[in-house]
């Protein structure tokens, strides 16, 4: 009778497992396929480069709106918003999630207001009927970690405001409400804010995210984690970004935590093309490899067959996650991406535009030491596309001469299989600071494809952080070599090699080539952090230059026809010895890329034969001392109290303002004892009394304007005497207030030479060393002495713009005075 009733029992149990596991299975049979990309929207969120002034990737997408116009001001987060769905949809996506940092009350309104752009941008772009935009919530900080009630009240509000609008995503007709580290809060507090918020007569589509370090590192996390979850989710994923490939296994140890509970009839899986954060504490590089990765990543989670996939795309640029087009990549990742979906929705892979094969070439944007180059090449399946090629690779120096080659053997250009070379030898900096990279493509028919305005490969030192990322560049997306984009640093573009040369400050302009030149839009770097967003060169405003950009908001604007094209790079360089690597990419109005040879811009005297190198230039708020740009770390300081203020120039330019009152300290050793030239850029507001550039005591080299307007520069010589201590020389005419002045003086162990604007004005011999004393800028040391033993009134302090003061160890030539003065010329100082 006991195993005649186990047995029925057993029976009963089975039929109700059964029935459960059916349930589950008609449920998920009915859930859809979906697509989704996390996005956090640095860009458009706020309209300035606030989250993406750090990193080495950032966007290269249009601002511009439909019909190539410039948005109102109420437009431009949803035309922002529009130009990047667009491209998702485009390339097979469905959905997009728009972050909220759900941590205070003021977040609410922001976040929902940031919905609204996207679900507006959906419909104004006019993407297709099943696109849609989900939220991606971050509830792990702030009053939302602490307090669950206040976690559903702003959850009811977002469903209030945006919940039932028709783009938003929904699943059973029930809008999806994404969670970012949701297993960071117990499940009674879920519970708690999940009951409240069906109080409030909403039932969202609930999607929890299980993170963690044993997620990241292996895939898995210990079961007791997900006590009490069950029941209470719709879906279930792991976020990713920064996890190993193993951390793709989460797809199927969250089915086997829940195998016949509600959160496990939908589970997600994560993409992700690798990992570098730029927080200076914490880089956690995982290597994109090319696009191995990316490409392995999918493998593994596609075996795994997920019901949705999430792109953790999130910090995009602050974590170096982007999918949509940005400078180190454009389409590369959206396009292998598609050939994915098409496999996961079962549907064809696309076609090529023009029946010609489609590639991603890979390597690294830069290189030290002796790194050897390597090389990934990867054909892109295309419907219309078949047979075989064989791919050519050529690596040149910077004078255009060949460094290496190498061609693969037949390639199959149906197959996503990457062809790798690596060229050992590696870089040499003594030889070129740039390696050019140059592709073709063999067909079996015999026809040859020549793919030109690929990016360079900088070739840096090693002692300081570098960008480790790789270009992934679409190779079919380039345009032809009948156009092209030079960029200009100092009125150099790098073609052929040579070093551009600066003071401190820096002229940047584009010149674009080719049929509708006029029409392209470009972008710009320096050293791969952003220096100009996407926009036609006939507007003025794309800039991201100045210190504190990120605060102010981006505004385009027609530039005036009569105003300067060059932009002002006024930023301290970011190497000690101030190399700086410049370049540049332009979209075509046809959608084709180009991208400049690099420039190298380089100091115009080297490191040791430079003393200090001030550009008196606004680097923060509240400045009181100008750093020492030479690397030598002798910074000019504010004496006194008060503050340093500047004045708008010309372009985009500030420069120091000095009352006559106000003085800035050199350190004593700031100068040499002997040979030395002090370069000086000034337009004074005034020129009929004492005026100090720069004086030091022991008068190594002083520079002054007189009461009668000449421009005067003195050295104490070797055999001294009162009155009357120093060796004079002047200019040859009279400055004029409100006029912009270039003054180098030089000392050459024999004679004390004038320039001013290029041209010689006096000389007269002068020998000895002095010693180096205390040296001011803009006033002279006041004492009771000075009036006595320096010759001079104490009371002359300078008025009027200072631009910078560079003082080097050694006598610039009449040639190096003259190219100096046109480098000035270029400044947007001159009426």
């Amino acid at each position: 009778m006991f195993i005649q009733r186990l047995s029925i029992c057993l029976a009963v149990l089975m039929s109700v497992c059964l029935a459960v596991g059916n349930t589950h299975a008609q449920d998920k049979a009915q859930l859809p396929k979906v697509s989704m990309v996390s996005y956090m929207g640095w860009l458009p969120t706020t309209y300035n480069s606030s989250g993406i002034g750090h990193p080495t990737d950032f966007p290269v997408m249009s601002l511009l709106d439909r019909d190539g116009s410039y948005p109102n001001q109420d437009m431009r987060n949803v035309v922002a918003y529009g130009n990047e769905l667009k491209l998702l949809a485009d390339h097979g996506w469905d959905c997009m999630l728009a972050d909220f940092l759900f941590f205070e009350e003021s977040h609410f309104k922001r976040q929902i207001g940031i919905t609204r752009s996207m679900l507006k941008a959906a419909d104004h772009f006019n993407l297709p009927a099943h696109f849609r935009i989900a939220p991606f919530f971050e509830t792990k900080g702030g009053k939302s970690r602490k307090d669950p009630a206040f976690l559903a009240s702003g959850l009811i509000e977002y469903l209030k405001e945006v919940g039932d609008h028709p783009r938003h995503l929904k699943i059973e007709g029930r809008p999806v409400l994404m969670f970012y580290g949701a297993n960071a809060r117990s499940a009674a507090d879920w519970k708690m804010v999940i009951d409240q918020v069906h109080a409030a007569g909403f039932k969202p589509f609930w999607i929890y995210e299980h993170g963690g370090l044993l997620p990241a590192l292996y895939g898995r996390f210990k079961p007791q984690e997900t006590e009490g979850y069950g029941e209470l989710f719709d879906g279930a994923y792991n976020f990713g970004a920064s996890g190993l490939e193993a951390a793709t296994g989460m797809v199927t140890s969250l089915r086997k935590a829940y195998p016949t509970q509600k959160t496990g009839r939908y589970v997600g899986g994560t993409i992700w093309p690798g990992y570098l954060s730029d927080r200076p504490n914490n880089r956690n590089f995982i290597s994109p490899r090319h696009t191995g990765f990316l490409r392995s990543v999918w493998e593994k989670t596609l075996e795994q067959k997920p019901d949705f996939l999430q792109w953790s795309t999130w910090n995009d640029y602050h974590e170096s996650t982007s999918l949509s087009c940005t400078y180190s990549q454009l389409t590369s990742r959206m396009e292998i991406s598609q050939r994915y979906l098409a496999r996961y929705y079962d549907r064809a892979i696309p076609a090529s535009d023009d029946g010609l094969p489609q590639s991603v070439l890979s390597y690294r944007k830069t290189l030290s030491g002796a790194e050897p180059v390597r090389v990934e090449f990867l054909p892109l399946p295309a419907s219309n596309v078949s047979g075989k090629a064989k791919v050519t690779v050529t690596l040149l120096d910077g004078a255009n001469k060949r460094i290496a080659q190498k061609q693969s053997d037949w390639l199959e250009l149906t197959e996503l299989k990457p062809w790798l070379w690596t060229f050992e030898d590696g870089v040499d900096r003594q030889r070129s600071r740039v390696i050019r990279v140059r592709a073709s493509l063999e067909l079996a028919d015999g026809k040859q494809l020549e793919y030109a305005n690929l990016p360079d490969i900088a070739v840096v030192r090693g002692v300081s952080y570098t960008d480790q990322l790789y270009y992934n560049v679409p190779l079919h997306r380039l345009a032809d070599a009948s156009r092209s984009l030079r960029m200009l640093v100092n009125g150099v573009d790098g073609a052929a090699g040579e070093l551009t040369l600066h003071e401190g400050i820096r002229m940047v302009d584009y010149k674009v080539t080719g049929d509708d030149a006029d029409k392209a839009e470009v972008s710009s770097m320096r050293n791969g952090h952003l220096l100009r967003f996407l926009a036609p060169l006939d507007m003025s405003g794309a800039e991201a230059v100045s210190p504190g950009q990120g605060d102010r908001p981006i505004v385009l604007r027609k530039r005036d026809p009569k105003a300067p094209t060059a932009y002002c790079d006024w930023r301290k360089p970011m190497s000690r010895d101030g190399e700086d690597y410049y370049a540049a990419v332009v979209q075509f109005a046809d959608g084709k890329w180009a991208y400049a040879p690099t420039v190298w811009s380089t100091p115009s005297t080297p490191y040791d034969d430079t003393s200090v190198l001030w550009s008196f230039v606004p680097q923060g708020k509240n400045q009181t001392a100008f750093e020492d740009w030479s690397g030598h770390e002798a910074p000019a300081k504010l004496m006194g109290k008060g503050k340093l203020t500047f004045d708008a120039g010309e372009n985009n330019l500030r420069w120091l303002k000095l009352d006559g009152k106000q003085v800035l300290s050199a350190p004593l050793a700031y100068a040499p004892n002997g040979p030395m030239s002090v370069d000086v850029v000034i337009k004074p507001h005034a020129v009929d009394q004492t005026s100090v550039i720069c004086y030091q005591r022991g008068a190594q080299l002083s520079v002054i304007i007189r009461p009668d307007g000449l421009l005067e520069a003195r050295r104490l010589p070797a055999q001294r005497s009162h009155p009357n201590p120093h060796v004079k020389i002047t200019s040859q005419s009279k400055l004029q207030a409100g006029q912009v002045y270039h003054a180098v003086v030089t000392y050459d162990g024999a004679k004390l030479s004038m320039y001013l604007n290029g041209q010689l004005q006096s000389q007269r011999p002068c020998q000895g060393t002095r010693s180096t004393e205390r040296c001011n800028i803009g006033g002279n040391i006041v004492d009771s002495v000075s009036k006595e033993i320096d010759d001079i009134d104490v009371s002359g302090g300078f008025v009027g713009n200072m631009l910078r003061m560079h003082v080097v160890s050694g006598a610039l030539t009449a040639k190096q005075v003259q190219e100096s003065y046109q480098r000035v010329q270029m400044l947007p100082l001159w009426k």
